[in-house]
């Protein structure tokens, strides 16, 4: 687990400089050259997990009459096209619940 954490810190901190949406999430794409120490089986096994990003309610009369969850993989990545893709507010959520 403290491998995982720290890779998820890394690209955290390689996504530090770009800016979350207002109302919707933005997805970061990074190279993977750009990350040292390219963990692949971290990676792999991130890619399996999905987790919430924005969640859509709607109400009638302040009662929650429908609630949509938006989940993404917490990181997409190619060696192919040498990229990384990933919603920064998503890795944090993770983060908090491991």
């Amino acid at each position: 687990m403290k491998l995982t954490r720290q890779f998820i810190e890394i690209l955290l901190d390689k996504s530090k400089d770009f800016k979350d949406g207002i109302f919707i999430p933005n997805e970061v794409e990074l190279k993977l050259s750009e990350i040292e120490n390219f963990n692949s089986i971290i990676a792999q096994k991130l890619s399996e997990i999905e987790e919430v990003i924005l969640t859509k309610k709607n109400f009638t009369n302040d009662e929650i009459t429908k609630q949509e969850e938006y989940k993404v993989k917490l990181i997409k990545y190619s060696f192919e096209n040498d990229s990384i893709s990933f919603y920064p507010v998503a890795l944090k959520n993770y983060l908090k619940n491991i």
